[in-house]
């Protein structure tokens, strides 16, 4: 859809993706790959962030990001936790 939701009110993931792409300046493709440089992981790990906080469940999040529920649950708790330091100051 246009504006990024899907039929069940939820931003499409896809969509998130590539606002977080277009907000860092890391492209779709790294988001996506399994690239373990930080500065490509932490980008990942936000998209991971955002798609759950727009309420996708970490094993819905794992399928689109082809990884296991686990490794979004720790990207999820990564980025949060960043976030809030950078927060702190």
């Amino acid at each position: 859809m246009a504006d990024g939701a899907s039929s069940d009110g939820k931003v499409d993931m896809a969509f998130i993706v590539e606002a977080v792409s277009r907000l860092t300046g890391v492209s779709v493709r790294q988001i996506m790959s399994y690239s373990r440089r930080y500065e490509i992981a932490a980008v990942r790990q936000r998209a991971y962030l955002a798609c759950h906080r727009n309420g996708h469940s970490f094993a819905a999040i794992g399928r689109h990001f082809n990884r296991d529920h686990t490794t979004i649950m720790s990207g999820v708790k990564r980025a949060d936790a960043r976030e809030k330091s950078v927060a702190m100051g």
